[in-house]
């Protein structure tokens, strides 16, 4: 599927680009509740539905890999055991 993305989606992927898709993902659910999907994309069900796990996929991975970079790139705390000094 990336295959057949201009290079500037890969290169500008900014936040009108996400709202857009957001927009789409919206419309599609306005149609599937009024039941003209079909009408709206020409997709039958289950090309429909196979596309939208994709999203959903690559959605979850994309949030997965944010996060173990996130988690990657915190400083790792490590508890040390107290030392008892007297002042003296």
């Amino acid at each position: 599927m990336s295959q057949n993305r201009p290079e500037t989606m890969l290169t500008t992927c900014g936040a009108e680009h996400l709202e857009n898709v957001l927009d789409l993902l919206d419309e599609l659910h306005t149609a599937a509740s009024e039941g003209t999907v079909t009408s709206l994309t020409g997709m039958n069900q289950h090309e429909l539905l196979s596309l939208l796990r994709e999203v959903v996929y690559l959605a979850q991975e994309t949030m997965e890999e944010i996060q173990q970079n996130r988690a990657q790139k915190m400083p790792v705390l490590r508890l040390i055991d107290k030392v008892n000094v007297k002042a003296g």
